[in-house]
C-alpha cells in the first residue's frame, strides 16, 4: 500500500509519513476495496482488463499515471457473477496474472472462449476428452451433487452450465469438480 500511495503522489498527502505514524494502529490505515461487476462474459473480460491494470505484476502497470499496485494494496476484492468467474478463475489458477493468460494465447489451458460450451474442450491437438466424455462428465457431476449424502441439493440446468464453464475457467482436464471456494458474507454495517 505504501509503495502504491507514494507512487501515485497525492497532492498534500505524505503517504509514507502517514503509514509510518499509524503502523502500530492498523485501524487508522486506509481500507481499499475493489469489486468487479457481473454480466457474464462481458463482465469477465472487462474485469480482466481492470485487474490487469491494477496488478503490479503486469508489464508497465507501475509506470507514471498507471494504477499497477492497487490490487496488491487492496484490503478487499470482491466480484459478482461474470466478474466472479474472472476473479475465481484467477484464484483457482494459483493467482495467475491476466497478462500471463493472454501471453499463452491459444496454448493457455483457460479462457479459451472461442470453444463452445456445447462442444467442450477443443478438438484440435491433443484432445483431453471427447464430446461424449464431456457430456458424461457434466451430467455425472451434477447427478453426484443431487445424490450427495450431505443433504438435499436441488439441481438445474444452471449446474450443467456451471460445469461447462469450469472447463474454460479452471486449469484441470476434468473442469476440477472437487474444487470449491468458500464465500464469506458479512452483513454487519
Amino acid at each position: 500500500m505504501r509503495q502504491f500511495l507514494e507512487r501515485v503522489n497525492i497532492q498534500g498527502f505524505n503517504a509514507g509519513q502517514y503509514i509510518d505514524k499509524h503502523r502500530s494502529n492498523t485501524t487508522a490505515l486506509p481500507n481499499i476495496a475493489i469489486s468487479f461487476s457481473g454480466g457474464g462474459y462481458r463482465a469477465l473480460l472487462n474485469g480482466a482488463g481492470a485487474m490487469s491494470a491494477f496488478d503490479s505484476r503486469t508489464s508497465n502497470s507501475t509506470s507514471a499515471g498507471h494504477l499497477g499496485g492497487l490490487l496488491q494494496a487492496s484490503t478487499y476484492v470482491s466480484a459478482l457473477s461474470g466478474g466472479g468467474w474472472m476473479l475465481g478463475s484467477i484464484y483457482a489458477n494459483n493467482f495467475t496474472t491476466v497478462e500471463s493468460i493472454l501471453n499463452q494465447g491459444g496454448d493457455s489451458a483457460i479462457w479459451q472462449f472461442q470453444n463452445n460450451l456445447f462442444k467442450g474442450p477443443p478438438d484440435t491437438g491433443i484432445k483431453l476428452v471427447s464430446i461424449a466424455q464431456y457430456y458424461e462428465n457434466l451430467i455425472s457431476t451434477v447427478k453426484s451433487k443431487a445424490d450427495a449424502t450431505a443433504g438435499d441439493f436441488n439441481t438445474s440446468i444452471t449446474d450443467v452450465y456451471g460445469r461447462g464453464l469450469s472447463f474454460q475457467l479452471i486449469n484441470a482436464s476434468d473442469g476440477a469438480p472437487g474444487m470449491s471456494i468458500s464465500i464469506h458474507l458479512d452483513n454487519t454495517n
